[in-house]
């Protein structure tokens, strides 16, 4: 009797479990059209952005930063809310994996009381540890990058622009060549990922798609191309390739 007590906690938990990571990776599908647009608030919040653009004087046009300040005014109460409700799943999720964990510890002794030996008792207990460990690092990072993207100073961003006036002939591109390049490049599809120096934060992936993914966003393709080519080149690499601030050589 003991022992089916204790299988059925710890199922009745993973069940708990499973439908917590059910939750999480719903509104990571729900919401990842808006990935391009959180990797550039995260690198701005992190002042990587502005600081590689000033060090190369490289100009903006005025259009991003006017964007830019819309932008945050229009998500900042998305961003609130999911900050609120990460705090409450990265609570929940680890709490609910270590008993998850702490069961399946006592899981290997009713296993091998049933005769069916040490070693499955233990890659299960190893598997769900190591799940645990992934899956609340991730949600962790992702706690972490939308608190700093809360934190972004518009000060700071005015301080910028103020910066890239002063700058002439040094544009980074322009969205009248952007036209032809979307033409050339970006019709179809294109998985990007973005990943910083770090190993677990700043990380993100997205797809230019722009009839489907972020219409709603963006006025136009050559607005989307622009923004995914705003960030900062020192810092990050894309598709795990280390390039140049001229993003469109790399496709």
């Amino acid at each position: 009797m003991f022992f089916v007590s204790m299988i059925v906690i710890w199922i009745f938990l993973i069940i708990i479990w499973i439908l917590v990571s059910i939750f999480v990776i719903y509104q990571y599908k729900k919401t990842r059209y808006l990935n391009l647009l959180t990797a550039n608030l995260y690198f701005i919040a992190t002042k990587d952005t502005q600081g590689y653009f000033e060090k190369n004087a490289l100009k903006l046009e005025d259009w991003f930063f006017e964007f830019l300040e819309s932008i945050i005014d229009q998500y900042k109460y998305f961003y609130q809310r999911k900050l609120k409700l990460l705090y409450v799943i990265k609570t929940i999720y680890p709490m609910t994996g270590l008993l998850v964990v702490f069961f399946s510890y006592f899981i290997i002794f009713v296993l091998e009381h049933l005769s069916l030996g040490y070693i499955v008792g233990i890659s299960i207990f190893g598997f769900f540890i190591i799940i645990l460990i992934l899956k609340t690092m991730y949600l962790n990072n992702d706690y972490y990058t939308t608190y700093r993207i809360l934190q972004i100073d518009w000060a700071l961003i005015q301080n910028w622009k103020r910066t890239n006036d002063k700058l002439s002939g040094n544009n980074f591109i322009t969205l009248e060549e952007l036209k032809s390049i979307y033409h050339q490049k970006f019709q179809n599809p294109q998985k990007i990922k973005i990943a910083n120096k770090s190993l677990f934060r700043g990380c993100f992936s997205y797809q230019i798609n722009y009839q489907v993914v972020v219409k709603e966003i963006f006025d136009t393709p050559e607005k989307y191309l622009y923004f995914s080519a705003i960030l900062p080149y020192d810092k990050i690499k894309l598709n795990s390739k280390k390039v140049s601030f001229d993003f469109f050589k790399t496709f």
